[in-house]
């Protein structure tokens, strides 16, 4: 019974492990395209976690090599836009956010942060 315990808290300790969610850098990582749709990083499989831009201003949110979503922050940390990417039977969508993280619509974004459109060349 003991053995049994002992193995069984072995696995869950891996399975926990290999869930995390990764991150990596364009700045400090090798990222390239194997695919059509498939990112790799570093040389390993499909990569799934976070890729960050070197002024982690800039995430993109990867599963299995395939791109799931793209979010741009604030000067102040907060999520300024987010784009989902379009996968099993979701649609595609773009959601807008002003510096205090409450959603907005774009009109409002594009009305509070054309500067932030012009840096992100979001036009």
């Amino acid at each position: 019974m003991k053995k049994a315990i002992i193995l069984f808290c072995g696995a869950l300790l891996l399975v926990g492990v290999s869930c995390q969610k990764q991150q990596a850098s364009f700045a400090t990582d090798e990222v390239k395209m194997t695919g059509p749709k498939q990112l790799v990083v570093n040389e390993d499989s499909a990569f799934t976690g976070e890729l960050w831009d070197e002024d982690h201003r800039r995430c993109i949110e990867m599963k299995d090599g395939k791109k799931m979503k793209v979010i741009l922050l604030h000067a102040n940390g907060e999520k300024a836009v987010e784009f989902r990417y379009a996968h099993d039977n979701h649609e595609e969508e773009v959601l807008f956010y002003n510096e205090n993280g409450r959603e907005i619509t774009q009109k409002e974004f594009a009305q509070q942060y054309r500067p932030l459109i012009l840096q992100y060349g979001l036009n």
